[in-house]
């Protein structure tokens, strides 16, 4: 009996660890995009798809320290200049960010609520020393 809850257990861990984005668990980052891109709110497949990406790029990218730091990713990710006219084809088909305004804002919306919660579970480096007692102000 001991060993079916240790493979239980095992069991659980690999869920959690490989399949929590496809987990409607709203305390998990990935589960909150999954809950704010669903086909409920979206009411479109292709772009319940499309801005779940958007959320969970800001969900798991490790490079980003601070809650700033996320939103100034969201702001890029979402929101690209121009392309100018001296940069090849190859350069405007690489970028891949939305062109339509409005996607755009939505982009940058699901990506925020991502940085959000993220922030809320003080994730960032910045809150974890605060947490800490590492910063008085």
């Amino acid at each position: 009996m001991e060993w079916i809850q240790k493979e239980a257990k095992t069991l659980k861990k690999y869920m959690s660890s490989y399949v929590s984005d496809l987990l409607p668990d709203e305390y998990t980052c990935f589960g909150q995009c999954n809950k704010l891109t669903s086909y409920d709110v979206t009411r479109d497949a292709k772009e319940m798809w499309t801005f779940r990406l958007f959320c969970k790029k800001a969900c798991q990218n490790d490079e980003v320290k601070t809650y700033q730091d996320c939103l100034d990713f969201c702001s890029e990710l979402c929101r690209k200049n121009s392309i100018h006219e001296d940069q090849s084809l190859n350069q405007k088909w690489m970028d891949r960010s939305p062109a339509c305004p409005e996607t755009s804002r939505r982009c940058y919306g699901v990506c925020v609520a991502a940085c959000e919660f993220r922030h809320a579970k003080k994730e960032f480096s910045d809150e974890a020393s605060k947490a800490e007692g590492g910063d008085n102000g």
